[in-house]
Formats: C-alpha cells, structure tokens, sequence
C-alpha cells in the first residue's frame, strides 16, 4: 500500500501501544517494541484503527526513506508553521501529532540517504524553524547489532481518515490520506538534495563566518523583546572578526538587521561592555538559544570551535533489551552504545563505555547531572523483547556447546586439561572447567567470568553437568554430549 512506502522503515520490528486494562472508557496499557516483520496486515490494523503502529525509520543499512521533527510545543499554530516552512522553501510535510504537536516528515526517494547525513540536517531545519533541541527521528546514526531496533515514532492516520488526532495540514487545512499521500511525494527529495540543500533566505556578507544562530535570525527577524541580547552575541562575533575596526561594524549591523535598530546608546553601552574584557556568545539566553546549532556552530569560522566551551554532548533515543540480564542501547551523538548495570552505575565506567564503543570523550558531569542523565535513559527507554539465547546467559551457553560439541577433541587428560573436551566411549565428554572459562572469556571477549556463572547457565538450560574427581583435579562431565552435536541442514529444516 502507498502509505507504508511512504513509511519504510526497519522491517523486522515495530511499535505499538498494548492495552492492559480497561477501566470503563479509559484504556491503560504500555508502549512495546515488537521484533516481528512489518506486514499489511500491521498497517491494516493501524489504519482501522484497531492497533496502533510505530515505525523505526533507520533501515538495516543504516539509511533512512523518512524522517521526522519531533515537535512537542502547545500550543501550537500548525498553520503558521506550515507557512514558515513554505517561506524557508523546507522539504517537509507537517503532520498534527496525538498530543497536539507536529511531526516535521522528511520524505526520500529510492535507495534513502544515510541516516548520518539527514539528522544533523533535519537539526540545522529544526533550529532555523524556531524549535532547536528538538528530537530528531531517527534518533540514531547506526544500528549496533541484530538486537538494536532503534526508536520508532507514532504513524499518521490511526483510524485512517476517521483519525481526529494524527492527520496531515495541507494549505492550513486537514488533509484526507490520499491527498497526505500525494503531497508527500510531491515533497519528497534525493539524497543528493538533502546534502546539497541550503535554507532559502537573504544572505550578507556582513554575517559571513558568523554562527548559524545569529544567521537564522537575520533571515526570519530579530524578536524585539531580545534584541539587546542578539545584539551583544552580534557583538561578539564583530570582535572576533573585525579586530580593528568591529565598533564600527556593529554600528553598521545595528542599522542593517535590526528593525527597527537598537537606539544609540544602547548600542554604546553593548560596545562599553565588550570593550572590558573578552565575552561569549550568549547561546542560553533567548533568542539564541531556540535557534541555536551547536554542532554547527563549532564548524563556523568565528563560532564557538575555537572558545573554551564543553563539547557538544547529547544521549537519546534508549532502548531496554529484555534478557535475563537486562541491558540497554542508547545513542550518544549519534553512534549506538551498549551499556551494562555497572556502565549505568558510576560516572567513570559511563565515560569509559563511551570512549571504547565511540572514541568520543563526555565531559565531567556534577552527580546531580549525571543521576538525570541515568534517569532518562532508564525511565525514557523503549523495551524491546530480546529473541531466546541472546543474552549472556544465553550467550555464554552457546559457546560452551560450540566448544564441547565441536570436533575439535582431546586425545589425553593432558590436552584436556589445555581446555579441549575429552569424549569416552559412553556418548559423554570431560571438562576442565577453569580452562573452559579462560577459553570462553578470550573468544567472547569478556573480561569477567567464573566458572560458577557458567555452571548456572548451564542448569538453567537443563543441561546435566556432574563433578568428577581425576587425581587432585575436579572436572566437569557431560554424560549426553552428543545431543548437543551440530545438527545438519535437514534436522534444521
């Protein structure tokens, strides 16, 4: 169906909204992650109305057909939005959300671009639109493994044009699914487009180098309620520009994007002020801090790259993975990281997971910080059912077997004791539990394992293991060893 190409995205999981209870015409229930193939019949339901559907927009190969601005801002004038979407010449189809939001869709012609190229610019969109920080769909550059899932976003049209609540704005008015449709790829673009795409606007050489906020509020007006602070981050930028003669170019700029310009003496004490001492960008204040892009900004020749500033930090889009030892996946700047109990725990080993998975270093935060920080990965995170065996417990079962079973084998208690099994006649094998650790913790790359961890797998998997006694040396046996043999192609038929 035409909708779902619209929406094509990761193909083996989606989201959906499960009711639990009903409590007369209130329905309670949780949002899950499913891993199952998104199907017709899927759609079928979401657009009857019978179960809601979420789409993942990053694909396996990492490339996106659809993206979204994630607007939660009420209220809000979607009219007034569409129309500075127009005048911005923006890509985008902007579509009413559940709770009274926008969702901002990017739409993408075949093969997709990657999904590290649409973010960044769907943020840039964001900020020149008035709403930087917002969330970006998708919300991560890279899928980590065959668990990752990534972060779905809520379809359009549950209840298909019956839908009261997620429905298209076409022209300021509600549009039905097939004129969403045809407007949608009308609006669709390449991703030679996307990368190529600069915002429609006036230009001056004035503001050439000067961050990207300042920059976007030339083009659109500076609000008068906070001119005197765009000014003084005009200011700043003058001096690092103009080191001569920057007094005299603020004057100018005054004159030029303000409207109407800041009075005389304002702009004599703005100046008084930068003449005391060196100064930075007011990027917290308002109005640079709705359209600010940090990212961006430290690329700009008189930015904040070359000031002494935190580094661009940012942690999204947390998925919890349902095994037998919980664990999740979240985004930080883009890339996916996995992140045990203990990484979750303590500052120092979140830092460290970091660095090993992304190469990127986060900055110090105080406690308070980063016990936020650890709330809202923890308590934002969708849940997603893990398939049986993908655990550690599961894990760790597996490479036993594939060790045990395999034919690689013993031919003396020596070469047993080395880590290899020892099979007899009887169809079991022998064990040397200690260098079956060592064995596993080097090929899975672990670096903490007891051989007590392992024994507990191995029961919960009803696997019968006994204690045998050769000398001064305790082994393992395994009496049924051969059930555990590599199956061949028609058994797994």
């Amino acid at each position: 169906m035409e909708i779902q190409d619209l929406f094509n995205g990761l193909d083996r999981a989606y989201g959906t909204y499960i009711v639990t209870e009903k409590e007369g015409e209130k329905l309670a229930g949780q949002a899950r992650t499913l891993q199952q193939k998104v199907t017709d019949d899927i759609w079928e339901l979401h657009l009857s109305g019978e179960r809601s559907l979420g789409v993942i927009p990053i694909r396996d190969d990492w490339t996106c057909m659809f993206a979204a601005i994630d607007i939660d801002t009420y209220p809000l004038d979607h009219k007034e939005l569409e129309e500075k979407i127009k005048m911005l010449g923006l890509p985008l189809v902007v579509c009413r959300s559940k709770s009274g939001g926008a969702h901002l869709y990017l739409f993408i012609r075949s093969p997709g671009a990657m999904a590290s190229i649409v973010r960044p610019k769907l943020a840039e969109w964001a900020a020149e639109l008035g709403f930087s920080g917002v969330e970006i769909f998708p919300k991560q550059d890279e899928l980590k493994s065959k668990e990752d899932v990534g972060n779905w976003i809520n379809m359009p049209y549950f209840g298909g044009d019956n839908d009261e609540l997620r429905y298209a704005i076409i022209n300021g008015k509600r549009a039905n699914i097939k004129d969403f449709i045809k407007h949608a790829k009308e609006k669709s673009i390449t991703h030679k487009q996307i990368k190529e795409f600069q915002v429609a606007g006036p230009t001056n050489e004035l503001l050439e180098g000067c961050p990207p906020c300042l920059s976007s509020l030339a083009r659109n007006g500076f609000p008068s309620g906070n001119r005197n602070v765009a000014l003084f981050s005009l200011g700043v930028f003058a001096r690092k520009k103009w080191e001569d003669e920057w007094k005299d170019k603020l004057v100018e700029i005054n004159e030029e994007f303000m409207n109407p310009p800041v009075s005389a003496g304002e702009v004599a004490q703005i100046i008084r002020n930068l003449d005391k001492k060196s100064y930075f960008y007011k990027c917290n204040d308002a109005p640079i801090n709705a359209v600010c892009q940090k990212s961006l900004c430290m690329l700009q020749k008189y930015g904040i790259g070359g000031d002494d500033v935190d580094m661009d930090f940012k942690i999204e889009g947390s998925t919890r993975i349902l095994t037998e030892d919980i664990y999740y996946i979240a985004t930080v700047n883009g890339r996916r990281v996995h992140f045990d109990a203990h990484a979750l725990c303590g500052q120092h080993a979140f830092r460290v997971t970091v660095m090993r998975q992304t190469g990127q270093m986060v900055p110090n935060m105080k406690a308070r910080q980063f016990g936020a920080l650890i709330m809202k990965i923890t308590t934002e995170a969708q849940e997603v059912e893990a398939p049986q065996q993908s655990g550690r417990r599961g894990v760790l079962v597996q490479e036993f077997l594939q060790i045990a079973s395999g034919g690689n084998t013993a031919d003396s208690w020596t070469q047993c004791l080395s880590g290899l099994p020892l099979r007899d006649d009887d169809g079991g094998a022998y064990i040397y539990p200690h260098q079956m650790v060592k064995t596993i913790k080097r090929r899975l790359r672990v670096s903490s394992l007891q051989p007590q961890e392992l024994f507990e797998a191995l029961i919960s998997e009803d696997i019968v293991v006994k204690e045998k006694k050769m000398g001064n040396r305790s082994f393992w046996y395994l009496p049924d060893i051969e059930l555990y043999d590599k199956m061949d192609d028609e058994e797994v038929l």
